[in-house]
């Protein structure tokens, strides 16, 4: 039996982990017209939905700052962008092909 031991090159999957919230009905050019010029991350909700996922991937945490600073100011932009019922978690999504 081969087992392989390297990097598989042919897989085709897609994945992200952000701090955000799930926007139901809206469309890329909604949303890139109100994060133009943010830290704010975005990606469609997957082939059968109908929004999408928004918010600030965790590479962009700062050095000097806390993950409850990071949260807070995530959440506290996307209140402003898209309301004050909007809630926030932490968001992890993987598609395979």
């Amino acid at each position: 039996m081969k087992v392989r031991q390297g990097f598989v090159s042919n897989s085709s999957a897609s994945s992200f982990c952000i701090f955000g919230t799930y926007l139901e009905g809206k469309g890329y050019e909604e949303i890139e017209e109100l994060l133009d010029g943010t830290s704010l991350y975005y990606s469609s909700g997957g082939e059968y939905s109908c929004g999408m996922y928004v918010g600030r991937e965790f590479q962009t945490i700062k050095d000097d700052e806390t993950g409850k600073q990071f949260k807070d100011s995530t959440e506290k932009l996307l209140k402003e962008k898209f309301g004050n019922k909007t809630k926030c978690s932490i968001i992890k999504r993987e598609w395979h092909d």
